[in-house]
Order: structure tokens, then sequence, then C-alpha cells
């Protein structure tokens, strides 16, 4: 068996080329004539097709996974994923960085919601897996969207807010606050620190992240067009097309998905103190997105 891998694995190397490609023509649908697709259909298109270097490669594919990965029976779920991770790895940059934090991540992946929103791709933070619609994500949209969602896998200030935001101490702080004081001039210093440290913890599991998410994206996404590996998406390509030479990217990126995040308005977030205290703490960071800790994205950045 290790011969055969090892044998197998040479062969991979020698055409690593044509096998990330072909892995990408049948599980991402590049071609121009796809992007109607969605990624089962294209999937299911390719299947019907009996060329012998198809089956060949199909062949090799599938054996690879299997011994790589340990698996006791291959499944199609794990066999884009995997496709996506080494396609993303074999561009280098970015893409490679994080299609390498991917492999060494536990997420779960599942093309089967938890849930009953009914978006294409999502990450659930509480059970740290991603959902992924293979039956709804068209192919030129596979790999972004999951270069997105895999973003938030790694984002080290989502999980750390995830502990604060839920600190039972800290909530019975934010109560006391809520019941007795009404403006944030009457808060003492530590109290306005409690209230900020909660605060921020609720960006960071929801509008924050998805700044770091899409600012990752962006980068990413940019690298992708430039050699042709990504393809074009419209909502990107809006974002691109508006950006001001003058204005940084990050600073572009978060006043860019600032307007379309609403706060929440209910338990805590009805209390006029609370209100007053989430609005001031947008408004600083609007002014400045700097403020803004990145963490293990920052680190995987390494530009702002």
């Amino acid at each position: 068996m290790c011969a055969r891998r090892s044998e197998l694995k040479n062969q991979l190397h020698v055409c690593a080329s044509s096998v990330i490609f072909m892995a990408l023509f049948l599980f991402f649908g590049i071609s121009k004539n796809s992007y109607s697709l969605t990624i089962a259909e294209y999937i299911q298109q390719e299947k019907k097709q009996k060329d012998e270097h198809y089956q060949k490669f199909k062949d090799q594919w599938f054996d690879y996974l299997n011994e790589e990965a340990a698996l006791p029976e291959i499944d199609s779920v794990a066999f884009v994923r995997k496709a996506s991770e080494d396609y993303l790895i074999s561009f280098g940059g970015l893409r490679e960085k994080l299609g390498i934090m991917s492999k060494k991540n536990t997420y779960g992946f599942s093309f089967s919601r938890n849930d009953d929103e009914h978006r294409k791709a999502s990450y659930h933070r509480a059970h740290r897996s991603i959902f992924m619609d293979i039956n709804e994500i068209k192919g030129n949209q596979w790999l972004t969207l999951f270069v997105h969602e895999v973003a938030h896998s790694v984002d080290s200030e989502m999980f750390e807010a995830l502990s604060i935001f839920n600190d039972k101490k800290l909530i019975e702080e934010i109560q006391k606050i809520t019941q007795k004081k009404k403006t944030l001039s009457e808060l003492s210093e530590n109290q306005l620190i409690s209230l900020e440290k909660w605060l921020t913890a609720g960006l960071n599991l929801g509008f924050l992240a998805e700044y770091r998410a899409w600012l990752l994206t962006y980068l990413i996404y940019e690298e992708g067009l430039a050699d042709g590996s990504l393809q074009a998406d419209e909502w990107l390509e809006n974002l691109r097309r508006n950006r001001p030479q003058d204005v940084p990217l990050n600073v572009y990126i978060f006043r860019s998905l600032s307007p379309s995040w609403i706060d929440p308005t209910e338990g805590f977030f009805s209390s006029p103190i609370v209100k007053e205290a989430l609005t001031t703490l947008r408004k600083k960071l609007y002014n400045d997105p700097n403020k803004v800790k990145l963490g293990q994205i920052g680190e995987l950045i390494n530009q702002f």
C-alpha cells in the first residue's frame, strides 16, 4: 500500500496542474459554459462522460483522497472540500496560506443546512461548521464563497468573543447598568469599559466578523482575478469598481459594509444606554477602522 501510495503521489505530482484543473473543472464549473449550472448539476453532467482519460483521472484522484485522508469510504463532501483546498494551495500567495490553514482546521463541512436560513453558504459560530449549498451555488461562485466561509473558521477574534459575550458576570453587570442608568454620562470608567467590552464582543461575532472575512476574501479574490484562477463575482466586482484610489482597502471594506449592518433591538439592546453605547462604539470604529483587531486573519494578511 505504501509503495502504491508513493507511486500515486509521484504521478499526481508530475501531473499536478492537470489534476488540480480537472478537479476544479469537475467540481467548480469554472468554464464559461458552466456559469448557469450549480455544482451538483455540473458534477452530474460530468459523471455521464465516458472518456477514458477522465475515468483514469477520477480513479486516481479518489484513490489518492482515500489513502491520504484515511477515509473508510469516499464521500462527495470530503472530496469537494479537499479539492477546494488543493486548488487554492496550488496557486500560492494568500490562497495557499488559507488552504493550508483550512486543511489543519477541524471545522465541520456539510452540504446540509443546520437552520432555517435560506443562505447559499454560512458559518455556524457556535458549532464551528461550514454549510455550502451544492445545489444552489453557481460554479463561478463556489471558490469565492468557500474562501469566505473558511475565513470565518480562522477568525481568532470571533472565537475569543464567544466566551466574553456569554460571560455570566459580565452579563450581570450589563443588566445592572441597564436597570439603574439611563445615559453614558452616568457611568463610571469601569462600567464604561465593561459595556464597551461586551458590545465589542457582540460586534466581533457579527459585523466585525463579516468585515474581517470579506477583507481576506477580497484580497484573495484580487489574487485569483490576476492569474485567472478565480472568476468574476458581481458583488465583489461592484466593490472593486467603486473603490477610491486614495482610500486604504481595510477602511474602504469596513465603510462599505457598515451601512447595511442593522443593530439588534431586543433584550439589552432595547435599553437606551446600550443603544447609545453601541452607536458611539460603531461611530468610533467607522472613523478609524484600524482600531478593529484582525487577530489571526491579520497575521495571515500581514498588511494592516
